[in-house]
């Protein structure tokens, strides 16, 4: 393309850079499809789907955030990131509040997407009464639920299995 330098800068021959430029439009607009539609794409592939986790405060008030997780050409899934964890769904003991969780689910059924729910006992996301609980018996008995070791906190190894 040609060009002269001038005073620092590049006087471009715009006839030629406007012909090259077109020349790229059909492939420019082929873009979004290309490197979009992860789940319709992972789904062509043989998976069951592609999926996200979402906090609700992530899609309360991001328009742009929540049109894009309820796009369903790309996400067939969403994960309650930690809405449905121990600490946000009985945070006072034996008071329970599941608007968090229901808020993604509700979401995720609007949409018709799938709906998979994060693990509820977490090591860092306990609520603050239950560290006077935790003791052997429920650390064996989340192992046993779960059908896999299950580290609750660090003396969790203390416990026989």
């Amino acid at each position: 393309m040609p060009h002269d330098f001038e005073n620092g800068y590049c006087k471009l021959d715009y006839s030629q850079f406007k012909m090259r430029v077109s020349s790229l439009l059909p492939v420019v607009t082929l873009l979004p499809s290309a490197f979009g539609q992860l789940h319709t794409l992972a789904k062509a592939k043989g998976k069951l789907f592609f999926g996200s986790a979402t906090d609700n405060y992530e899609f309360k008030g991001d328009a742009p955030y929540k049109a894009i997780l309820s796009d369903t050409t790309e996400f067939g899934q969403i994960t309650p990131g930690n809405a449905q964890k121990w600490a946000y769904s009985e945070p006072t003991q034996g008071t329970f509040s599941f608007a968090g969780g229901d808020e993604v689910a509700d979401l995720a059924e609007a949409n018709g997407q799938l709906l998979r729910c994060h693990t509820l006992v977490w090591h860092s996301q306990a609520p603050d009464y239950s560290e006077y609980f935790f003791d052997c018996t429920i650390i064996r008995t989340c192992n046993a639920v779960s059908g896999s070791p299950t580290v609750i906190r660090s003396d969790a190894d203390n416990c026989s299995q």
